[in-house]
């Protein structure tokens, strides 16, 4: 399924893999390349949450969504480095300090908080930073920002495991995954990358989705293909996760027994 769904995107310096996964369901369920940007100021918006979260949960953040999502070109933070993305991110939670700022410091904060709001004009951007409160400043953008919301046809249905067996049905993870992918229908994947990176302890908690799997032509066990959000970067990854330009590949009998988030549009 991996063809069918939106190019390798990159989170950049951002906490929002959930909400790119999230896209990239909603995108191949409705066939429009939606803003992973859009999904997380949102999630951030309504759950009473700075646009500086931690992360959030795949299913959530589409059910906050109300059906509604903005189309995007996916150039978002192209142009700029990471650090600065998250430095913009940041920003987007210290109102009065932009206020304190001249048009022409505004005008340069602009190149940087354009990377979120592609479509906002400079005039109305400093517009809003002038005249806005903090409760107002993140909503007020995001209505300027995207004007020509979609809705699918009908509502998203949502589909929502957590493995091992803790909803006591059963299920087993690589079946489930199988027939899901098998199907027609993507699979976004929540679960500890740390086992997997190379300069990671504890908990890394990340979001994917499974496009796709094939057989090992070695051993003859099945894995699982798994489109990451980190743009076509392969560091940082180690065995034994697989990685070519960004698309991760992983035998599912390494996964069996994580604890695992999944989620599906039906």
């Amino acid at each position: 399924l991996t063809p069918k769904l939106p190019p390798q995107r990159d989170q950049s310096g951002t906490d929002w893999c959930y909400a790119f996964a999230a896209a990239d369901l909603v995108s191949f369920r409705i066939g429009v390349n939606v803003s992973p940007v859009e999904i997380a100021l949102r999630f951030n918006l309504l759950s009473g949450n700075s646009s500086a979260s931690n992360g959030g949960f795949i299913d959530t953040a589409i059910r906050l969504n109300d059906n509604k999502f903005c189309p995007t070109d996916g150039k978002e933070f192209e142009g700029i480095g990471s650090i600065m993305v998250g430095v913009t991110k940041n920003r987007l939670t210290h109102l009065e300090k932009l206020k304190q700022e001249t048009d022409g410091e505004l005008c340069g904060e602009y190149g940087y908080f354009n990377s979120f709001f592609r479509n906002i004009q400079l005039a109305d951007f400093i517009k809003i930073i002038r005249q806005s409160t903090d409760q107002e400043l993140l909503k007020g953008l995001r209505e300027l920002n995207c004007t020509n919301k979609i809705m699918p046809p009908a509502p998203l249905k949502i589909i929502n495991y957590v493995y091992p067996d803790t909803d006591q049905e059963g299920k087993n993870f690589t079946e489930e995954v199988l027939k899901s992918i098998t199907s027609g229908r993507p699979v976004g994947i929540g679960l500890n990358m740390s086992p997997f990176l190379i300069d990671s302890s504890g908990y890394y908690g990340h979001a994917l989705v499974a496009s796709g799997f094939e057989k090992d032509p070695e051993s003859g066990d099945c894995k699982v293909i798994l489109k990451n959000s980190w743009g076509t970067s392969c560091k940082n990854i180690k065995s034994p996760m697989e990685c070519n330009n960004g698309l991760l590949k992983i035998k599912f009998n390494e996964l069996e027994g994580m604890h695992i988030n999944t989620t599906e549009i039906e």
